[in-house]
């Protein structure tokens, strides 16, 4: 008797696909990048860069960073 391989293959495909999605959340990590200024804000709005500011400092996404150095310095 011959087993259908499909229901494994679905299976496995589903898992890979929630591994990287899962995965990809860790990219989110907010990294420090400058002390609070307008021009900074307004660069990095301007780059379309995610951030926020906490306590007088600006803190962008870790996967940003080479985008904010290339925009923002």
């Amino acid at each position: 008797m011959m087993v259908k391989r499909e229901p494994i293959k679905h299976i496995l495909l589903a898992g890979t696909m929630c591994f990287v999605l899962f995965a990809s959340e860790e990219e989110s990590r907010y990294v420090e990048w400058a002390s609070h200024s307008e021009s900074q804000i307004q660069r990095l709005q301007d780059a379309i860069i995610m951030f926020e500011v906490r306590d007088g400092t600006i803190w962008i996404k870790e996967k940003d960073v080479t985008k904010a150095v290339m925009c923002c310095t």
